[in-house]
């Protein structure tokens, strides 16, 4: 039997799979397939809805590279996507591809965000930052003590180590005391 007649009461942008074995087929426009009975047959639409930063935009149903998704959500090249999954979000690198059902929920987040160093804003990537590149970006001697401001208290940092940046981070400079590590 042609699938014209199975696609007959189908919107054209649907896709028609067939169910065989419990895996779904997709079947071709213009293509037959043999009818014997108790076949089973299942519309998906080609367009599914998605959301991003809670707003609902409709892409194409299957995998969808995430360069796309930005795309379609006119999200920043430069931002950083993340998926929903089960309540847990994970970053998606922009060459991942995403196999879209309908219903995912994304969210973007800046690479680059704002952290005050001594009472003066400056743009930093999101992510693990050294505390000697922070020191940099504001100009503070490699000499001086770089403590975080986390929720009025004073917070001491490794002067190698690092510290997570999210944006909105409050440092304080000042001259190093004590004896140097």
């Amino acid at each position: 039997s042609d699938l014209a007649d199975a696609r007959r009461d189908l919107r054209a942008a649907d896709r028609l799979d067939q169910d065989v074995g419990n895996m779904l087929t997709p079947l071709q426009e213009g293509s037959s397939v043999t009818i014997a009975g108790e076949e089973v047959f299942v519309s998906l639409p080609a367009q599914v809805e998605i959301i991003v930063n809670g707003e609902s935009y409709k892409i194409g149903r299957g995998p969808q590279s995430v360069v796309s998704i930005k795309k379609i959500a006119h999200v920043h090249a430069t931002d950083v996507l993340q998926r929903d999954i089960n309540g847990a979000m994970t970053t998606l690198s922009d060459d991942a591809v995403v196999t879209l059902d309908g219903g995912e929920v994304f969210m973007s987040l800046p690479a680059e965000v704002d952290i005050t160093v001594d009472g003066k804003e400056y743009k930093v990537k999101r992510g693990t930052e050294q505390v000697s590149a922070i020191k940099k970006v504001a100009a503070v001697p490699t000499a001086y003590q770089l403590d975080q401001d986390v929720n009025g208290v004073l917070t001491p940092l490794d002067q190698n180590g690092t510290v997570p940046i999210n944006g909105g981070e409050v440092f304080v400079s000042f001259p190093a005391t004590g004896s140097s590590s």
